[in-house]
């Protein structure tokens, strides 16, 4: 069976919003949007943008652990490499990366950020679009810093 284009994506629509919601879809759904903000190209929501991501109340509240060995819990970071050595550059950004985009509360923020670390290593983290505004908004300081 040969599909077009169209056809092609309007069953990606229907499957990702039936898989979503358990029903079909609104056929409006089905029309190509642009890539606009917060909208992918087949006219879904970017889980990212709609995701919401714990921030500290003030940077002085983070105070983490600034060397040695640290292992995070698995509900921040699941993967096979979840014990980071903060003396390495590499593994201490990765850590920090990990643990902005995974806290769901200060409490995690304060117990692995340290605010003089996060302010040096800031403008190497990698991170969403929306993660970084939010923090920077928020904190100039590290806007600054980058």
């Amino acid at each position: 069976m040969v599909m077009n284009r169209k056809a092609v994506e309007a069953l990606l629509i229907t499957g990702r919003m039936r898989h979503a919601f358990g029903k079909e879809p609104d056929r409006r759904i089905g029309k190509l949007r642009g890539a606009g903000e917060g909208w992918g190209t087949l006219g879904c929501m970017r889980y990212a943008d709609s995701r919401a991501y714990a921030l500290p109340e003030d940077l002085a509240l983070l105070e983490g652990p600034v060397s040695g060995v640290v292992e995070l819990p698995r509900r921040l970071d699941w993967s096979e490499q979840h014990v980071y050595d903060l003396d390495d550059p590499a593994q201490l950004g990765l850590m920090y990366e990990r643990v902005i985009r995974e806290a769901s509360s200060q409490e995690d923020l304060a117990a692995y950020l340290n605010a003089q670390v996060l302010a040096a290593c800031w403008g190497r983290l990698y991170l969403p679009v929306q993660v970084r505004r939010l923090w920077e908004s928020r904190f100039p300081l590290l806007a600054a810093a980058a």
